[in-house]
């Protein structure tokens, strides 16, 4: 297991005269120090990339793929390691490694994965810097940082707007009449609650075709309430905690919102019994949250407008595709959707009119490396992944010859 982290600047680790812990969401125990970089250390990593991307721009591409396969097996060699990490930092009960984004909540994986590559990367290739709120700012008021990649809340994401970023969703899950009722439930309900909803593109409006309403909705209930919630260290655990204590009160306020306003929960209630390691007291510390289903709110309340990024969905029934895509582009964000249908012709048709950047049908939304993912409205400036992702990364150059 890792217990020490540093930042990683031109190749090398580098400790810090300050850190700071993270939280396990299950247990709100602290976590391992980590270093917050100073504006000095901000002034040495941007240095080191800029002296190495005099060499690295020269390096061909089929060594650049070479050296990105070398660290996919380093990191894979500690695959177990970082699963066990990342499960403490998130809380995930991960069924296979994967990486997240950085986060001040969640620092770790990211610190040791970079640390991983640095022996592999030439010096300042790839570097990491954890850090505090003052971290962010110096990096992206910095005159010599290039592009900025950011994933976020929209509040931050506009202090920004004019760097490269992608921010929340607050994306619709349509089902169609047509669909296998038992086949489908289960995938609607994991789309929705997998990561205790803390996905930004977690399905999290979910409509339903009136003529199954009800069938429909029953199922989900069921699958819900056989979902186990606890420490992500128990095998048989589903569902984890909320990553950080502000998330879960803001979570909490959704819950306290739809029960002052009187909506009728189909399943769930805010508090979650919770399944606890071997040897554990059986506390109710963790930011653990029941998954909970909220059945027919009205359009314009709080859990239909605004993104909870917690285990809370409402469903609502629809007869119409002009009124279900209505309801679905009827938000001022536009990062994805799904579309649960056996008819493919109708589910394009829909989808191709839905306001987002990114539509699945059949499938809860899985951005594909290969395919260019961002969002519209406010859910994104710019985007990632596939070729056009790539180039926002490049700098244009013309060079004109004539004789």
């Amino acid at each position: 297991m890792f217990t020490t982290f540093n930042n990683i600047i031109d190749g090398k680790p580098r400790s810090a005269e300050t850190s700071y812990h993270g939280i396990d969401p299950s247990t709100e125990e602290p976590l391992w120090d980590a270093p917050v970089a100073t504006e000095a250390d901000v002034e040495d990593a941007v240095s080191a990339a800029r002296r190495a991307f005099a060499s690295w721009s020269d390096v061909l591409f089929e060594k650049r793929c070479d050296l990105v396969k070398r660290y996919a097996e380093a990191f894979l060699s500690h695959e177990g390691e970082m699963m066990q990490l990342l499960q403490r930092e998130t809380g995930k009960p991960e069924k296979r490694v994967s990486l997240t984004l950085a986060s001040p909540y969640t620092p770790y994986s990211t610190l040791k994965a970079v640390e991983i590559g640095a022996s592999i990367f030439p010096p300042g290739v790839l570097q990491v810097l954890g850090g505090d709120d003052k971290l962010g700012p110096l990096l992206v008021s910095h005159p010599q940082i290039q592009m900025i990649s950011f994933t976020g809340s929209i509040p931050t994401g506009k202090k920004i707007m004019e760097l490269n970023q992608r921010r929340g969703g607050n994306d619709a899950a349509i089902v169609c009449h047509d669909v296998d009722i038992k086949a489908t439930a289960p995938a609607v309900v994991m789309a929705a609650f997998k990561n205790s909803g803390q996905i930004c593109v977690a399905s999290k409006r979910i409509y339903i075709h009136r003529s199954i309403y009800e069938p429909f909705l029953a199922e989900m209930v069921s699958f819900t309430e056989g979902l186990k919630v606890g420490n992500p260290l128990v095998a048989d655990v589903d569902i984890g905690p909320i990553q950080n204590a502000m998330q879960y009160a803001k979570v909490q306020s959704f819950f306290a919102d739809c029960k002052e306003k009187g909506y009728k929960f189909a399943t769930g209630n805010g508090a979650a019994e919770h399944r606890t390691l071997e040897g554990e007291s059986a506390h109710r510390k963790g930011y653990f949250v029941t998954p909970t289903i909220i059945e027919n709110p009205p359009s314009n309340s709080k859990l239909v407008t605004e993104e909870p990024f917690g285990p809370i969905i409402p469903v609502q029934p629809w007869s119409e595709e002009t009124d279900v895509i209505a309801r679905t582009n009827d938000t001022h964000m536009g990062l994805g959707a799904c579309i649960w249908s056996r008819d493919l012709e109708m589910a394009e048709r829909i989808a191709v009119q839905l306001e987002v950047g990114s539509v699945y049908i059949n499938s809860p939304l899985r951005p594909d490396w290969r395919v260019y993912f961002s969002g519209h409205k406010e859910s994104g400036v710019g985007g990632e992944r596939g070729l056009q992702g790539l180039l926002a990364y490049c700098k244009a150059q013309a060079v004109h010859a004539y004789r």
